[in-house]
């Protein structure tokens, strides 16, 4: 793309993302960048015709617009006339997943057909490899065919089912007012029902050519979509269903809950070892939960080749459970250094990387200073911030010197946790190191008590005195 598409695109702002064939030049990017706040949402007809003529231009041959959709807050009738108000312009609509509820309309002149060997190398490709996989857990093109939701002739259908009284305009905006009224019901549709309607129709498969397809894979990576953003499998829809599949699924759904043992016996009740992304995250913290090295040790290692800094949170539960309270600081050390600089780790994994950090400090006392140390600085992004600096307070709470404690605890004002128990050891902690905020403290849990109203435990039958 050369400097004068792109500042179409500046010019016309109806993208919310272009994806084209050609290569952008520096100018062109540099413009794209400088420009992109004025970036606003394709609404109408008029507007989708507007960027397909343009997109027609022979500097930007293959062009297409990716139009994004959200399947919450929005109603049935509304996402019909977003398909009838795009399929006026555009013959080919692909409809893909972004995240578990986002949907990714990629709009062309005509429908295309993916060569498996070309998105097979595209995939391993560092740039795409590395995004696929710290945001999608992605690693295979199977992975990355799981976000499919329907083929072309789906979107077809609903707007010849939808017609013209459907469509969107700048004169006739149904849009504006029916995703309104949508806002706040009951949910009318979900990203699952429409992959489900797509597959029933025929339309549930991108259309491909060239080397075979693992459409198996596929299958288990449609239950893995949401494991990156919220390490919770999705629903196995029916026509995904296979005994061996559901047994995997019960695995990462047992996981994701806290209950490794259940993890453990889900998993070794089917036949496949632990293979992608998710799989080894989720079955080496199980293992690790439970003490079970010699399994646990190699998913650990395989882990760690793909996500550092996940491994070693993981080898820290391990050795933890082992009864190596030292290793398990260095391990987490490590994890959590390099979670100061890479925001995509597992936000539960490390979560669960924190109350690592306090059972270490119960365990192993020595180790209290380190592990002060380590969740003294924020994460990439002020990732888990409150956590963090909530751990770190609880775990200052456990060392007899109140100057630790004392240190952790101004971290934390003035707005930390509005519960009784903060709220105690607040008082605890400024009172046993002799600072003058203890009146505050005090002041703020008689508060607390005052408003919070009367309590079977402490009001029903008050102690005697």
């Amino acid at each position: 793309m050369d400097e004068k598409a792109a500042q179409f695109l500046v010019n016309e702002a109806v993208f919310l993302e272009v994806i084209v064939a050609a290569e952008f030049d520096d100018r062109a990017l540099s413009l794209l960048r400088e420009k992109w706040a004025n970036v606003r949402l394709l609404a109408t007809g008029e507007r989708s015709g507007s960027a397909a003529r343009k997109v027609d231009y022979k500097s930007i041959p293959g062009g297409m617009l990716v139009q994004w959709a959200q399947t919450y807050e929005i109603d049935v009738q509304s996402l019909r006339t977003v398909f009838a108000t795009l399929s006026q312009t555009f013959s080919s609509i692909e409809a893909w997943r972004g995240d578990v509820s986002d949907m990714l309309l990629i709009s062309r002149r005509e429908d295309v057909v993916y060569d498996v060997n070309t998105l097979r190398a595209k995939v391993q490709q560092p740039v795409y490899r590395d995004a696929l996989l710290y945001t999608w857990r992605a690693q295979s093109l199977e992975d990355l065919l799981a976000h499919f939701v329907a083929a072309p002739g789906f979107a077809r259908s609903v707007a010849d089912e939808a017609g013209e009284l459907l469509v969107n305009t700048d004169d006739r905006n149904l849009l504006e007012f029916g995703v309104a009224r949508a806002l706040g019901r009951p949910q009318q549709l979900s990203m699952d029902a429409i992959v489900k309607l797509a597959i029933e129709r025929g339309h549930g498969r991108p259309p491909v050519t060239g080397a075979e397809v693992d459409w198996e894979r596929m299958l288990d990576a449609y239950v893995e979509i949401s494991m990156a953003p919220t390490a919770t499998p999705h629903a196995t829809i029916p026509p995904f269903s296979s005994e061996e599949r559901n047994q995997r699924g019960r695995a990462l759904q047992a996981w994701a809950t806290g209950d490794a043992a259940t993890a453990v016996a889900a998993w070794e009740a089917q036949p496949l070892p632990p293979k992608s992304a998710a799989q080894l995250m989720v079955m080496s913290s199980a293992y690790a939960t439970l003490g079970r090295a010699e399994q646990a040790r190699p998913l650990i290692e395989s882990l760690r080749q793909k996500l550092p800094a996940e491994a070693d949170a993981i080898e820290a539960t391990l050795l933890l459970a082992t009864k190596d309270a030292d290793g398990a600081t260095v391990s987490l050390a490590r994890a959590l250094k390099a979670y100061e600089t890479f925001p995509f780790a597992s936000n539960v994994v490390m979560l669960r990387a924190l109350g690592t950090a306090q059972q270490i400090g119960r365990a192993a006392p020595a180790q209290i200073p380190a592990l002060d140390d380590m969740l003294s600085r924020p994460f990439a992004v002020s990732l888990l911030d409150q956590a963090r600096r909530m751990t770190r307070f609880e775990v200052a709470l456990l060392d007899p010197d109140p100057q630790r404690c004392l240190t952790a605890l101004r971290d934390l004002e003035p707005h930390g946790p509005w519960t009784e128990s903060f709220l105690r050891d607040r008082v605890a902690c400024y009172n046993d190191a002799g600072d003058p905020m203890v009146v505050e403290a005090q002041a703020d849990l008689a508060s607390f008590y005052e408003n919070e109203g009367l309590t079977v435990e402490r009001d029903m039958l008050p102690p005697k005195k």
